[in-house]
């Protein structure tokens, strides 16, 4: 006979009841792991191999400047002595370039500074004008700096270097620019400054900046 049980759940007599399912259990959240990025090596054979292009290189320049010089009756020594300077850090570059990896920004940056401090020489051994170190430091460091990560990452393809080579690039012209009319302008270190006008000047100057500025932002917000 059914039992009312087994009426009431609607099974045969005899036969056990199916278990219910049971819900699956879900998976623990994985807690965050954070896996640091492989170390480039450096590879010393790449290294030694564009140390010696690039040490290559230099002699053939060099070795064509001296040549070049000798024929046209130039006094290498006196004028070209920056270029000493210039070809290492152009060398630098180049290296910088071949190497790659972990160790090419850091050699772009340091050709860039050599480079720069070359050709700042060159022109105030060439015009005499060595009182403008007073400023054009600035276009050694940062300047020069951010020259050099905005060639390396052009030529590899990286924009984000790029991107903060001209951050760097553009506070070391600043710099540049406002130490140029100070010590030129102003104090006249050179002796074609603006004499007792300078500060009146100056002011001028600042004061039409700084009205042009508060107009253009009061536009913008119109």
């Amino acid at each position: 006979m059914d039992t009312p049980d087994t009426k009431k759940l609607g099974q045969e007599p005899g036969v056990a009841p199916e278990p219910e399912p049971q819900p699956e259990p879900q998976p623990r959240p994985k807690a965050d792991t954070f896996e640091a990025a492989p170390e480039k090596k450096l590879d010393w054979e790449q290294l030694r191999t564009g140390g010696s292009m690039a040490s290559g290189t230099v002699l053939i320049v060099l070795g064509v400047l001296f040549a070049l010089a000798q024929l046209l009756g130039i006094r290498l020594g006196h004028y070209m002595w920056p270029l000493f300077i210039i070809v290492p850090g152009l060398a630098l570059f180049a290296l910088a370039l071949t190497v790659g990896g972990g160790a090419g920004e850091p050699l772009s940056a340091v050709g860039g500074v050599v480079t720069m401090t070359g050709l700042l020489m060159f022109y105030q051994n060439l015009m005499n004008h060595w009182e403008s170190w007073a400023y054009a430091w600035a276009l050694v460091g940062p300047t020069a700096v951010g020259l050099g990560f905005i060639a390396y990452g052009t030529f590899k393809g990286r924009k984000e270097l790029v991107k903060s080579g001209l951050d760097i690039a553009k506070i070391g012209l600043i710099m540049f620019v406002i130490g140029a009319v100070f010590f030129e302008l102003i104090i006249g270190i050179s002796g074609f400054g603006l004499g007792r006008y300078g500060w009146a000047l100056a002011l001028i100057a600042l004061g039409v900046v700084m009205l042009l500025r508060s107009l253009i932002s009061r536009r913008q917000e119109d």
